[in-house]
């Protein structure tokens, strides 16, 4: 009986024995090898994003929606176009107006009684396209000529403020994401006033009115020019391709001379975009961006109105959340990523086109793609992804802009040859011309195509395929790729 219970306890001791050794290979040690990788993965990654953060902040680039309000300067009040915007729109809304000069938020703008349908511009009745060819319809111009009316105080007002030669709006730019850029819809909504009034000049037969009406609508841009938000320049973009589509109308409709044309090549001149002007919206972006990619509970509080002094029960359950989530380190991972991609699509933004637009769509697939891989990068992959488009949405202004500028020159050379239109565009277009005003897309020439009494100028677009001048007439929101870029001079119009 002894022995046998001394062969059990030995039996007993060497299975714990072996349980124990294989218990560790089994799971402690990969385990502690889990943690460790999971540790040495955090510790590079918040390696990586220090070094970033410290070279941009050497760089003397903005880190932080504050750091973004600070470095920008300011405008004297007697030079500043800005005030008497807001008091001009004011006369409408006083009290929203106040609020935004105040920089306070969460009031309402009042309900505005919107244009009649059937104003061309401003109006919402006509289809998309339409309201730029000369001659409307006896109803349209007639609703246009009595609008014009009502708006006369106005834009003299609008025009004498315009003039004045800087522009910063009391924009808080600290409150990052959540910025509160109103202005935006009035000054867009003021260049569609200005175009409905250098179109009625046109029809009036004002060409050189016109044209100066073009160059006011061209002070809303440059007033937008250095405002540090994507979406400002985005609005930019629009107003000043209104501006550009008013001068196509002019070649077309608008008894033009060789004064007439001159003034539209200067115009076009000015309307370039700065050097530097796209790379500064994407790092004034990166600033506005990074505090969401923290994760932090102050962008929390923010986004998810969370106050924790009204609603500390939801306050705590997202700060719960987002701690259970951190502890996973896939935030970590996502702003490492997303500081990396800002780092490469900033770069790709400096390049020449067209190596911007194709370098600016791999950068699109790829991040596409990792943000899908594991660990998921769940907001940059919501986020990022769309940067592309304000890339591809400056090349597609440029080539625009070209195909106007040649435009003029075509029409230079019709007037100096009796209305003729040659079958190529070197037969008219000077060497220089053709090398300043390229295809952004693919860098080759811009393309012509001749129809009856009328001629498109056209780029491929971003589908780089030639759609033989089926010229962009979709929603700016459409995903629809195939179109050519550009403009068409209808001189029908004339007779």
């Amino acid at each position: 009986m002894a022995g046998d219970s001394e062969e059990w306890a030995r039996t007993v001791r060497k299975t714990c024995r072996a349980f124990t050794r294989w218990f560790f290979r089994l799971i402690i040690m990969p385990t502690l090898g889990l943690i460790t990788v999971f540790f040495v993965w955090q510790y590079q990654n918040a390696k990586m994003i220090k070094l970033i953060e410290d070279r941009i902040v050497t760089d003397g680039e903005p880190l932080s929606p504050k750091d973004l309000a600070r470095m920008l300067p300011e405008v004297p009040p007697d030079r500043n176009a800005a005030i008497p915007l807001m008091e001009l729109w004011a006369q409408s809304d006083p009290e929203f107006w106040k609020a935004f000069r105040e920089g306070r938020p969460g009031v309402q703008k009042s309900k505005e009684d919107r244009s009649p349908r059937d104003i061309p511009i401003v109006g919402a009745g006509m289809r998309r396209g339409e309201e730029y060819r000369l001659p409307w319809a006896e109803t349209n111009r007639l609703a246009a000529v009595k609008y014009l009316g009502e708006k006369e105080g106005y834009l003299k007002e609008l025009r004498e403020a315009l003039a004045l030669p800087n522009c910063r709006f009391p924009v808080r730019f600290e409150d990052g994401m959540l910025t509160q850029v109103s202005h935006l819809s009035e000054l867009k909504e003021d260049a569609g006033l200005l175009l409905l009034s250098a179109f009625n000049l046109l029809e009036t037969g004002d060409t050189a009115g016109a044209i100066d009406e073009l160059n006011v609508m061209a002070r809303i841009g440059k007033h937008l020019d250095d405002e540090p938000a994507t979406i400002s320049q985005l609005v930019r973009l629009n107003c000043q391709q209104m501006t550009i589509m008013g001068g196509v109308a002019v070649c077309g409709y608008g008894d033009v001379s060789a004064d007439d044309l001159g003034s539209l090549s200067r115009l076009l001149e000015e309307l370039r975009l700065d050097d530097g002007a796209l790379k500064q919206a994407l790092v004034s972006e990166r600033a506005s961006v990074l505090p969401m990619m923290r994760y932090g509970s102050e962008y929390l509080h923010q986004t998810q109105g969370v106050d924790e002094g009204t609603s500390a029960w939801s306050g705590f359950g997202v700060r719960t959340v987002v701690a259970l989530f951190k502890l996973t380190g896939m935030p970590k991972d996502d702003h490492r990523f997303a500081l990396e991609s800002f780092d490469q699509i900033i770069e790709i933004s400096g390049l020449d086109l067209p190596e911007r637009v194709s370098k600016a769509t791999v950068w699109k697939n790829e991040v596409e793609r990792a943000s899908r891989r594991f660990p998921l990068k769940i907001l940059s992959g919501l986020y990022l992804s769309s940067l592309d488009r304000v890339v591809i949405r400056s090349a597609e202004y440029e080539a625009l802009r070209g195909a106007a500028a040649m435009a003029v020159e075509i029409e230079r050379y019709r007037l100096d040859h009796g209305g003729v239109v040659e079958r190529k565009l070197t037969d008219m277009v000077s060497p220089g011309i053709l090398e300043t005003y390229f295809d952004p897309f693919n860098g080759e020439p811009m393309r012509l195509r001749l129809l009856d009494n009328s001629y498109v100028i056209y780029s491929v677009g971003p589908d780089l395929e030639d759609n033989l001048g089926d010229l962009k007439m979709k929603s700016s929101r459409s995903k629809d790729r195939n179109y050519d870029v550009g403009v068409e001079i209808d001189h029908r119009r004339r007779e």
